[in-house]
């Protein structure tokens, strides 16, 4: 039987080498490696990391039991008009859809999630194709993106993007014809994804205070 000084010490030889193999992962990415001891340390709510390469978001994601805290609060938990992008508070990490949500912080800004905006524009779509996500596990996917679409609160009855899993097959397909005919742009993905995420922002322009601005993008490595 072994000691528990043993089991501590393979539990430890583990975590070291799953660290190695996430450092080793990120770097062949050319992905920034993340502390995520000192990031879980400095904010406990701390569910991952967002980036879009060649633009300004490049961000930690947060996520608690409401959707309002980080609307008004930075990752270290100040003050702040620009808040810190978060994950829908019924979002769990293994959920199929997760959801993250960050400001528009207006016209002319790059701040947060107003970059998110320029998908509109087809060329920015199909020149920043790709999406990473890592996970406070450690765990760095790819995601490509497939569709923009400008989104009314109102229509949540009929098509909701926060969907977060689907009983089978058809269910996803009928989520994603929907999705294909709200799409500004809409790209098929290379591989069916095995999970998507959906960014939210803010766009005033066509549906007013309800209106919102999402990039959906579907898992690919």
């Amino acid at each position: 039987m072994k000691l528990l000084t043993e089991i501590f010490s393979e539990m430890e030889t583990d975590a070291e080498r799953y660290r190695q193999e996430y450092e080793s992962e990120m770097r062949e990415k050319g992905l920034e490696v993340y502390d995520w001891d000192a990031l879980c340390s400095t904010n406990e709510d701390t569910r991952g990391w967002l980036c879009i390469p060649d633009t300004l978001i490049n961000f930690p994601v947060v996520g608690t039991d409401d959707n309002a805290f980080y609307l008004s609060h930075d990752f270290t938990g100040d003050k702040s008009s620009a808040g810190c992008p978060f994950m829908d508070k019924d979002t769990q990490v293994w959920d199929f859809n997760r959801v993250i949500y960050g400001h528009n912080m207006g016209t002319g800004s790059e701040a947060m999630f107003s970059t998110l905006l320029k998908y509109e524009q087809e060329e920015y779509f199909e020149e920043h194709q790709t999406i990473y996500f890592t996970d406070a596990y450690g765990s760095a996917a790819a995601y490509q993106v497939m569709a923009v679409v400008k989104y009314n609160i109102d229509d949540l009855a009929e098509w909701d993007f926060r969907t977060r899993n689907h009983e089978d097959m058809e269910s996803y397909n009928v989520w994603v014809e929907q999705l294909q005919g709200r799409a500004l742009h809409y790209e098929e993905p290379d591989h069916a994804p095995t999970s998507i995420i959906s960014l939210a922002t803010c766009d005033r322009k066509v549906h007013g205070k309800d209106g919102r601005f999402l990039v959906i993008a579907g898992k690919c490595t």
